[in-house]
């Protein structure tokens, strides 16, 4: 008898339902016959001659850069994987045969030749491989996977985690991939040749062609005369194909779920506005693609006077679709049209608009430094959320057996409550948050007893060499109604997770309350010393891999008159890699920190001769200016205020005419109020304070171009057509 060992880097295919099968894999005992194998997903007695991979592909592959020994080496360590599922495997195959299939068509269209004419080579299969090169390390095109038989959204992310861990690890297995992936797109492109037929194919070709087909809602090419008469070089026109893909994801846009949202990330129709309704005197943070206009729809946007207002939504106009770009800034990301207009300043300080295709890296951009709302102090009402009871005068709502309070205030201890949730709570049952000090644990349990009339559980989770974690817990229906139906918060995970709609306009002390608990849960407090300084400064820093949260706690920000920066780690950083981009918002300065260490007393002083927030601008001549203007028609300078401590020291450090020192914003405002103050008004002054008293600059760091061609829309405001957008909140001009 034949020993087993020549099968050892053998696969064959289920002509039942397509599984890719490693013989040793199976050939386990002495039981199994060595002619024949049954399949370990569907049981079908699947015979080794006529469904091996030589079998299948005559030996005849074109791709000149592996032969068959390759192909067979790699696909065993692929497929034999045992860390993950076949389920898993089986769903990869097909993702990668749809990404193959996108770039195929794209390649199409560049050349401007039906996929029937062009050639199918080892150069064309290195063009499409450097194309599919991303997913092995970046986020993939997650709306390949919608309809992917039964795949699970959420573990398939997880495993694909993990899969993407493994091959930033392990050299061998990432080449092995690479060949992996250079025989799945030569499938696909004998499959798009094939496309009218089932002749030629075999089974496991079969299931791609077939989810190919149902996926992009291709159109089969006729009959085999027409096929014969393409062979032979006759015009082709209307026998090709229809690409559905544009038609897919201009459906797929406007129903996704949590877990599908993040798929056009870059283009001009994903990009958050933040929207009021008046009347349910609410704010709602949306994409552009999914504005409802109203007759009552306001965005906060420049009015007559040139002050940050909420201003009326006169229409929304979708564009003739076109590439988009990316830039990212110091304060915030935004992404626009080639079209879209941003505000800047030239050598005279006057504000400018500047078409986004003409932004350069190191441009300074306008965005707001403060944002004034109208508070709504009104209680929260949860009547919608259960049965009504009235209890010795207090109104409460019940479900089931579990009752909570009717209204619930909008102060301090319910921000702290919902700044705990965002930062590390989860919607599974109702995790309210968690965490390694008990204690802190406990004081959220009591804050929800008091705020709520609820009373949560604590639980604790232990991990061997892990310290043990703490969560405030409950499995109540009532308290998850109270958390979605009541307080707007939808089942996410983290990455799609935003604060409650209602602390936009939240009175103040809410809105401290969500950063106090925000820092704690997702925080950090850093004290450090800058290089060209030996004086001690403090970082604060908030973590989050949610835009939608970048732009929450960016406004709650600026309502306290707090300037943010923020950095971006992607996603394949391949020293830290992680499933979704992650974002830290960065405060310090004087100023900034003076700020929150009025509400957050733990967050260490700075020495006395720390910098403020270093500014965008270079103010230096603007000082020498005003100190100018003073002499000339008050009689007086800077330094003289200064030495009579009332202006800030560095005001008048740098109007000295060596001097070539910059001066914060924060100080040149300090400055400017004093004199505005006591009347020393001069043209400086009212160019500065009306520039800068509610305003502030960022700079452009990076620009990227998304050649993807897709949806732009342009809103229709009223005054100059100036409005807010983007996770820094920047000024935009149709």
């Amino acid at each position: 008898m034949k020993s087993k060992n020549i099968f050892k880097q053998k696969h064959v295919f289920c002509p039942e339902c397509g599984l890719l099968i490693a013989v040793n894999a199976i050939l386990n005992n002495n039981h199994v016959s060595l002619k024949y194998i049954f399949c370990p997903e569907c049981g079908k007695k699947v015979e080794f001659k006529n469904y091996s991979i030589k079998a299948i592909d005559n030996a005849q592959l074109t791709d000149k850069n592996y032969k068959d020994d390759k192909l067979d080496s790699a696909i065993e360590l692929i497929i034999c994987d045992k860390d993950f599922t076949q389920g898993f495997k089986n769903t990869f195959l097909l993702f990668i045969a749809r990404m193959s299939y996108i770039k195929l068509k794209e390649l199409e269209k560049e050349k401007n030749t039906p996929i029937l004419q062009i050639e199918l080579t080892t150069d064309l299969i290195d063009t499409i491989e450097a194309r599919l090169a991303p997913i092995i390390t970046k986020k993939p095109i997650l709306n390949v996977l919608k309809y992917l038989g039964k795949a699970n959204y959420s573990e398939f992310f997880s495993d694909l985690k993990r899969y993407q861990k493994k091959i930033l690890k392990i050299k061998k297995y990432r080449k092995a991939l690479f060949v992996y992936l250079r025989w799945v797109i030569e499938l696909v492109f004998k499959i798009m040749n094939q496309i009218d037929t089932e002749e030629g194919l075999f089974n496991h070709e079969k299931a791609i062609q077939n989810d190919l087909v149902q996926f992009f809602g291709l159109e089969t090419r006729g009959n085999v005369k027409e096929k014969e008469l393409n062979k032979q070089g006759f015009a082709i026109e209307g026998i090709i194909q229809e690409d559905n893909y544009q038609r897919f994801k201009d459906e797929y846009e406007k129903e996704r779920s949590p877990i599908e949202e993040s798929i056009f990330s870059k283009i001009n129709s994903n990009e958050l506005i933040l929207i009021y309704d008046g009347d349910s005197n609410l704010y709602r943070l949306v994409e552009m693609g999914y504005i409802q206009n109203s007759e009552d729809s306001y965005i906060f946007g420049l009015d007559e006077n040139f002050q940050l207002k909420e201003i009326e939504i006169k229409g929304m106009e979708k564009l003739p679709s076109d590439i988009s770009l990316h830039i990212t800034c110091k304060h915030g990301i935004l992404s626009l049209s080639e079209q879209h207009k941003l505000l800047s300043v030239d050598e005279n300080l006057n504000i400018i608009q500047t078409a986004a295709k003409y932004v350069k890296v190191g441009t300074p951009i306008l965005m707001p430094r403060v944002i004034d709302v109208i508070e709504d102090d009104s209680p929260l009402d949860f009547s919608n959320c259960g049965e009504i009871l009235i209890e010795n005068g207090i109104e409460y709502v019940k479900k089931a057996l579990t009752k909570a309070f009717r209204f619930v205030d909008k102060n301090y201890e319910l921000g702290y409550i919902l700044g705990h949730y965002c930062s590390e709570g989860s919607m599974k049952y109702i995790t309210f948050t968690c965490g390694n000090n008990k204690t802190e644990m406990e004081k959220v349990a009591s804050l929800i007893k008091k705020s709520f009339g609820y009373s949560p559980y604590i639980g604790k989770h232990n991990q061997q060499g892990y310290k043990p974690v703490y969560s405030v817990d409950s499995n109540s229906i009532l308290m998850k109604l109270i958390f979605t139906k009541g307080l707007g918060l939808e089942v996410k995970h983290a990455p799609f997770k935003e604060i409650p709609s209602f602390l936009y306009n939240a009175p103040i002390e809410c809105v401290k309350g969500f950063i106090a608990a925000f820092l704690e849960g997702d925080g950090s407090e850093t004290e450090y010393t800058r290089e060209d300084s030996p004086r001690r400064d403090v970082l604060v820093r908030f973590f989050t891999s949610s835009r939608k949260l970048v732009f929450g706690l960016n406004f709650l920000l600026k309502r306290l008159k707090i300037v943010t920066s923020l950095d971006k780690r992607e996603f394949d950083d391949i020293e830290h890699p992680t499933y979704y981009d992650a974002y830290t918002l960065n405060i310090n300065g004087k100023k900034n920190l003076a700020i929150l260490r009025e509400f957050i007393p733990s967050i260490p002083d700075v020495g006395y001769f720390a910098r403020d927030k270093e500014p965008v601008l270079y103010l230096n001549p603007w000082m020498k200016k005003l100190n100018a203007e003073l002499k000339e028609n008050y009689g007086i300078s800077l330094r003289m205020l200064s030495e009579k401590g009332k202006i800030p020291y560095i005001a008048a450090r740098c109007a000295q005419q060596n001097s070539t020192m910059n001066i914060s914003e924060g100080k040149m405002l300090d400055t400017l109020n004093f004199l505005i103050l006591n009347g020393y008004i001069t043209p400086v002054v009212n160019k500065l304070w009306n520039l800068f008293a509610k305003n502030t600059f960022t700079k452009v760091k990076s620009i990227e171009i998304n050649n993807e061609i897709d949806k732009i829309y342009d809103l229709s405001v009223p005054f100059y057509g100036i409005y807010l957008a983007g996770i820094g909140q920047i000024y935009v001009k149709n």
